[in-house]
């Protein structure tokens, strides 16, 4: 195994992601639509690492927790990107 790969699975390894996950969960308001960048910048303001947010979003998604809900332009990156909102079916429980 590379360092890389080795230096990667140690990080992985720190992150608590069911944690993760309801903090990310709990950042979507009900009926309110984020994009990752606004998600991230409810949780954490002063940060611009959309990996803190991104690979979870990923998985609520496929959980059914979260769903696509259009388009927004992001003004810092210049691209069109995706927004995301709760699912209708999601309650406070999660996992």
């Amino acid at each position: 195994m590379s360092i890389s790969t080795e230096n990667r699975n140690d990080s992985f390894k720190q992150i608590n992601t069911k944690k993760r996950a309801e903090e990310v969960l709990a950042a979507f308001e009900e009926g309110e639509r984020l994009t990752a960048r606004e998600a991230l910048h409810k949780l954490k303001p002063n940060s611009d690492d959309l990996n803190y947010v991104r690979p979870r979003i990923t998985e609520l998604c496929a959980s059914g927790y979260l769903e696509e809900a259009g388009t927004v332009f992001d003004v810092y990156s210049r691209r069109t990107v995706t927004a995301w909102k709760r699912t209708d079916s999601v309650q406070q429980q999660m996992f």
